[in-house]
Order: structure tokens, then C-alpha cells, then sequence
């Protein structure tokens, strides 16, 4: 009686030979990886320029808050001042630090100097609180000596001295290198002082 287990085809490859990918083939996968890495390169340098933006509101938010809590706290004038470092034409406004007035008028610092992230300023152009400043002037800003600065004052209450108005009171950070310094870039933080109880009010599109 004939088996009626089925037997294997003999193979149409010849022997000691096997299937592999031709030249086309290996040159379309190293296109897709490369178009893979240039779009995931730009994706992640994005996450990462917004991720710093949002800490440099953070901290900017902070010095704000501590200034108006010890305005209050202590019944006494506190200043928050916006500072300029660097050289020629490479200044960039990108420090920050509160200062508190004692009762024979001087002015120290509240805590240390904050300096911006690397690639994160304050946008001068765009920036009443910086452009109409209600008080200006130069002073030793941590390790970076005399720098000029400009600043508004926190009341005893904790609302904002007189000068400081709906028209002055925007402080507008952005990164640099985004696009055409004279307008906004997609990406950037708003914060908006309101004079009349000293909140600050923030944004980021």
C-alpha cells in the first residue's frame, strides 16, 4: 500500500545560496532611517526649547512671588529687578533678583542672582515692564559686578508702586534664535503684573 505521507518539494534554491536584500532595497531602508532621525531630531529639539522656556517662567515666577510675599510679610518696599549681562552687542536681558529696602533707605538683595537658562532672554522689544520701566539703574548683579538693570517696586500691601500701570507691565520671555527679533515667535511666556494687588498673571501659547 502506497504511503500517503506527503513528502517535501524538492527547494528551487540552488544550494548554498540564500535570499538577500538587493542594493535598491538597503538604500531605501538607510533613506527611511535618515528621514526618521532628521523629523525625531527636530521633534525633540522642539520638547526640549518649550521644556526650558517653562522653567525660565518658573523661575522668573518665583523671584516675583517671593518679592510680593516679603513685601507683605514685612511691611516694607521690595524691588524686582530685571538684568542686563554680557559685553558689546551680545547684553541680553536674562537675570533677575529681588532687593529690599530698611528702614535708612538702603537697598539688599533678597536671595541670590537667577540667570535665565542658556537660550532664553527677556524680549526687550516686546516688553513694556522692560521698555517703560517705572525704576532703572546700575548695580552689582552676583558674580557678574555692575550691570544696568530695570525694575518695579512691591508696596507694603503688596499691590505695585504708582508708576507701575496696565500700560508697563508686561515682562515677555522667548528663546533666542527663534525666528525674527523684531516679532513673536510661536512659542513663548507671558507674564503681566497687576498693579492693583501686585498677582502676576502668566501665559504661554
Amino acid at each position: 500500500m502506497e504511503s500517503l505521507i506527503m513528502r517535501n518539494p524538492p527547494s528551487t534554491i540552488p544550494r548554498g545560496t540564500r535570499a538577500a536584500f538587493s542594493l535598491v532595497e538597503l538604500l531605501v531602508v538607510m533613506v527611511i532611517i535618515s528621514l526618521l532621525l532628521v523629523f525625531g531630531t527636530a521633534g525633540f529639539s522642539s520638547i526640549f526649547r518649550a521644556s526650558r522656556l517653562s522653567s525660565s517662567g518658573q523661575l522668573v515666577q518665583s523671584e516675583i512671588m517671593v518679592a510680593r510675599q516679603q513685601a507683605v510679610t514685612f511691611s516694607r518696599e521690595v524691588e524686582v529687578r530685571f538684568f542686563q549681562t554680557g559685553s558689546g552687542t551680545n547684553r541680553v536681558w536674562n537675570g533677575v533678583q529681588g532687593f529690599s529696602v530698611d528702614g535708612a533707605g538702603n537697598w539688599a538683595t533678597l536671595r541670590r542672582a537667577v540667570l535665565l537658562p542658556d537660550g532664553v532672554v527677556m524680549d526687550e522689544a516686546h516688553s513694556t515692564l522692560l521698555v517703560s520701566a517705572p525704576v532703572s539703574g546700575t548695580t552689582n548683579f552676583g558674580s557678574y559686578g555692575s550691570q544696568a538693570y530695570r525694575a518695579f517696586r512691591f508696596r507694603p500691601g503688596g499691590n505695585t508702586q504708582m508708576a507701575l500701570t496696565t500700560n508697563n507691565n508686561t515682562l515677555i520671555l522667548r528663546g533666542t534664535g527663534t525666528g525674527n527679533p523684531s516679532s513673536l515667535p510661536a512659542n513663548f511666556f507671558v507674564f503681566v503684573v497687576t498693579p492693583i494687588n501686585g498677582k502676576t498673571l502668566t501665559f504661554q501659547p
